[in-house]
């Protein structure tokens, strides 16, 4: 049996205040979907059969649906058949939490996530032992590295189907954990910063002496 593989993205990941007050870039629906659909053929070219993907109501999945239908019509068999998970949509995190635990119950070899730092830091959060593909579609991404999509499909692929070594085609990340009592635990992939606000507010950081 093919290995199955998640894809995680989530279409309120880059939405936060930085796209107004830092010049940020924003990134469209049609460009996630065209970025999941190259996923999506790359993975497929190197035999996966099956796809595991979040829900969401942005219109992403609507974008991939008429792709796959052209390619039908056309009788193009260029992609994997595709699954959503059935769950409530919040558009929220809580949707990228929920949909990582079940591609965890579900046994996907890989996870395939388009976001920034705070999307795959959810992801990494709930996924265990299983490896993450990062495509960065976020703000400032300190990770993941920038990759083109297709050749994320294309090792995806490779590595989880075992066409690649895994001492070649995986490599470790380093995972901070965090423990402030009993009840309040948490993770972090690139830093942790300790603030002497004691509000939330924007969830942005402006005075670097705080």
């Amino acid at each position: 049996m093919a290995p199955l593989v998640g894809i995680i993205a989530n279409p309120v990941s880059a939405s936060d205040i930085r796209r107004v007050v830092a010049n940020a870039s924003t990134l469209q629906v049609t460009d996630r979907a065209n970025i999941v659909l190259r996923v999506l053929s790359a993975l497929a070219s190197c035999g996966i059969t099956n796809v595991l993907m979040m829900p969401e109501k942005s219109g992403i999945r609507r974008h991939i649906n008429r792709a796959f239908e052209r390619a039908a019509n056309l009788k193009e068999d260029i992609f994997p058949q595709l699954n959503h998970i059935r769950m409530d949509i919040t558009s929220t995190v809580e949707d990228t939490l929920l949909a990582t635990r079940k591609m965890r119950e579900a046994g996907c070899a890989a996870i395939v996530v388009l976001g920034g730092d705070g999307t795959h830091r959810a992801v990494v959060s709930q996924c265990g032992d299983i490896p993450i593909s990062g495509i960065s579609t976020g703000t400032n991404n300190a990770f993941p590295e920038h990759r083109e999509p297709t050749i994320t499909g294309l090792a995806t692929g490779l590595a989880v189907s075992g066409k690649v070594p895994a001492d070649i085609a995986f490599q470790s990340n380093k995972r901070i954990d965090i423990q402030i009592s009993d009840a309040i635990r948490d993770i972090a992939i690139v830093d942790v910063a300790i603030v002497t606000e004691r509000f939330v507010g924007a969830k942005a950081l402006w005075k670097p002496e705080n």
